[in-house]
């Protein structure tokens, strides 16, 4: 009777127990609570429906690190190398190829048979998240880039509102008709002088921008290629080649190279030095260019074109931006870029899923697909588009949208050429540049040749984007010719076994042999005990161990491991690969050294002459002066307590 009881609890236990364990699932940027705007509401009533769908799966509230300063891909890798990242990423467009090259993300082709948000992403993309046979993301949110301009201001300059420049001659034209360098713009709060036709970003927006304009001469600005083996010449291919070609090439034969000195980045920036330093007459006056240049981001960015400073810009078509200024939709005209002498091209980008390397367990990994297939998904996109229009923001949204989820009447309030133009750009695309390590090129090294042409009219395009070609095929892609490689390695080997010797030589000059017995003394000259019996090695020895084993813990073992990386192509997530002392050679060879090595000369000798030496001449003549020594001394000192 007691053994059938038992039996009976223990069944009613079994079967009151979930059948399956929940699944709790890191997602990127959790929406706060707190938290008040549109896509916020909408991530917080699609998670309510996710989990109410999938009651075995669990979104982990947890907020990860916040970015520091303006380092924005800090806290991303710093929660990667931790292993505290999301299970799944989301990634800009142009850092995929990046993700994929350090082993952060997995391929999930496996997942994309019968995917219902593929009709929602745009071919084009699907190169950028291909390596070899693998596919590793799918875009979720997407956007590109048209004409903005002001139609009042077409008509005050007497040209067709309706029809915006077709060709990079017409917007030169319509950019000096519309430029008035005399002009008095009262709603400007500052800079009040002069109306431009068009606005060209400056800085690194300018780098940014540039790859549009190079498609558009028919060209662009990094190319793939695979280099030659035993003598054989490389094989250079297109975008498109590489991609069609994806399941028979080797894809970690691929390498890269910017092409920034080609006929077409040259007509491009030629273009640009015409738009800045173009001379041109009215009225038998002399004028300078026909844009202003602002940088991406800036008080000015958007300020400039909404308080009629400029007539043109290029930006991505939202109204957020612009109804702070008073503006009607019929003012603003969205037209395609203009046509370069390669055609027409519009720049496109966009965020992406990605499912992250370490997610091992393959209900884990069903349960990120599952929030990535509802996230790009019809069903979600509707409830976006429901909070954008309870918030009276209909312009934020593509037109098409509109019509697809039922807002007709909406569809109806959005302007003529706005539709059109969002149907023309969608034929055609280009993805903004994701070749690996294309980031740091651009905001580091394209900038400089860019910044040269827009601020000197007496700077060549073609000398300038030549040099920077070089310089980042050199040293940031690695393109060196096999011979001279091999030079800088013998030369590295060379230069590495004499610091060993120059190390050895001290070490045994610090640590040699003394005369002396090695005894430890007063200053009486008493003995106290002699460091040559054993049992005084033993007590000494016992005494340091702890000391000894943390300073070896926590100090010399990542040392040791720190070093080891110096002579690896490391890897946070993933296989590291020996690359003996090439990184070395990447050091000594950039253009930087040697400024670089004065820098930390300057800065040494400052800190030892105004932090050391200094004070002690300070010092001396504190202790010299003959009278009010107290009164200079607590002047001196004081502003060192004064904050504690």
């Amino acid at each position: 009777m007691r053994f059938a009881a038992l039996t009976a609890w223990s069944l009613f236990v079994l079967l009151a127990l979930p059948l399956r364990a929940d699944v709790v699932l890191r997602i990127p940027g959790f929406p706060n609570e707190n938290k008040a705007d549109l896509k916020a509401d909408a991530e917080r009533e699609g998670i309510r429906i996710f989990e109410a769908r999938y009651p075995h799966i669990k979104i982990n509230r947890f907020q990860g690190i916040k970015s520091i300063g303006n380092l924005t891909e800090a806290s991303e890798l710093m929660a990667l190398a931790g292993g505290t990242a999301p299970d799944v990423l989301d990634v800009f467009v142009h850092k995929v190829q990046n993700y994929i090259d350090q082993g952060f993300a997995q391929p999930i082709e496996d997942k994309l048979e019968g995917w219902e948000g593929r009709k929602n992403m745009p071919d084009v993309f699907w190169p950028s998240v291909t390596r070899g046979k693998h596919v590793y993301g799918v875009v979720h949110e997407w956007y590109s880039l048209q004409l903005m301009y002001r139609k009042d201001m077409f008509k005050e300059a007497g040209l067709d509102p309706e029809r915006p420049p077709q060709t990079w001659d017409e917007l030169y034209d319509y950019a000096q008709r519309l430029t008035f360098p005399d002009k008095i713009v009262s709603e400007m709060t500052t800079n009040k002088k002069g109306q431009y036709g068009f606005q060209l970003n400056g800085a690194w927006a300018a780098a940014w921008q540039f790859p549009i304009w190079v498609w558009q001469a028919g060209g662009d600005v990094v190319v793939p290629y695979i280099p030659g083996e035993h003598g054989a010449p490389e094989r250079r291919m297109t975008l498109d080649e590489l991609y069609a070609e994806r399941l028979t090439i080797d894809a970690s034969k691929v390498k890269w190279r910017v092409t920034f000195d080609s006929p077409a980045s040259v007509a491009a920036l030629e273009f640009w030095k015409k738009l800045v330093w173009g001379k041109w007459t009215r009225d038998g006056k002399e004028y300078t260019g026909v844009v202003t240049t602002t940088s991406f981001g800036s008080n000015t960015d958007m300020d400039e074109f909404g308080r009629g400073k400029v007539a043109m810009r290029i930006y991505s078509p939202s109204w957020y931006a612009l109804d702070t200024y008073g503006l009607a939709p019929s003012q603003i005209g969205i037209a395609p870029l203009p046509a370069g002498p390669g055609g027409r091209a519009n720049y496109a980008a966009g965020d992406l899923y990605m499912i992250n390397s370490s997610v091992k367990d393959p209900e884990l990994r069903d349960a990120a697909w599952k929030y990535i297939e509802f996230k790009t998904s019809d069903e979600f996109r509707r409830i976006l588009v429901k909070h954008m229009i309870q918030a009276d923001a209909p312009y934020q949204l593509k037109p098409e949208e509109l019509i697809r989820f039922g807002y007709t009447s909406f569809y109806e309030k959005f302007p003529r050429n706005w539709i059109e133009t969002s149907k023309v750009t969608s034929n055609n695309l280009h993805v903004e540049t994701y070749a690996p390590n294309y980031q740091v090129v651009q905001t580091n090294e394209l900038v400089i040749p860019l910044s040269k042409v827009l601020d000197d009219k007496d700077a060549d395009p073609y000398t300038e984007l030549h040099a920077t070609t070089e310089r980042v095929n050199s040293f940031i892609y690695g393109i060196r010719p096999a011979a001279e490689q091999a030079r800088l390695r013998l030369f590295a080997k060379i230069g590495f076994v004499l610091a060993l010797l120059g190390l050895a030589t001290i070490f045994y000059f610090f640590f040699r042999k003394r005369k002396s017995d090695d005894k430890l003394i007063t200053a009486g000259g008493q003995t106290m005990f002699s460091a040559k019996g054993a049992t005084t090695h033993i007590k000494v020895w016992s005494m340091l161990a702890m000391a000894l084993l943390s300073m070896l813990i926590w100090s010399y073992l990542p040392l040791i491991q720190g070093a080891g990386i110096a002579f690896m192509d490391y890897r946070i997530i993933g296989e590291s690969r020996w690359i003996g002392l090439d990184n070395f050679i990447e050091f000594f060879t950039q253009p930087q050294f040697l400024q670089i090595v004065w820098a930390t000369i300057y800065y040494v000798g400052a800190s030892l002459t105004f932090g050391f030496v200094a004070p002690i001449l300070l010092a001396l003549l504190l202790a010299e002066i003959p009278r009010f020594k107290v009164l200079f001394r607590v002047g001196y000192y004081l502003p060192a307590v004064m904050a504690p």
